[in-house]
């Protein structure tokens, strides 16, 4: 039941951004200008604001400045990494 009412609660933030309900997120934090595509899969990030993360793209322990465009299926962490726009 704790996971429908975290699930639930995920949809009502992202209500009114460019952040698709089917992105997994976990431990991320983002601006409201950031658009993030069905399937993307982020954990332990930062996104800056105007970012761009395709579709099935993999984004772990990152940070990503602004103004950047993450293309579809690419896979970005795995160690400290941090982008600058």
């Amino acid at each position: 039941m704790g996971k429908i009412v975290k699930l639930i609660k995920s949809f009502l933030q992202r209500r009114g951004t460019r952040i698709s309900p089917f992105a997994v997120l976990h431990d991320v934090t983002y601006d409201t200008t950031t658009a993030i595509k069905p399937l993307a899969k982020l954990e332990r990030s930062n996104i800056g604001k105007c970012t761009y993360i395709g579709t099935m793209a993999a984004v772990y322990d990152s940070e990503i400045g602004s103004f950047c465009s993450i293309a579809r299926e690419a896979y970005v962490g795995g160690q400290s990494i941090r982008l600058i726009g």
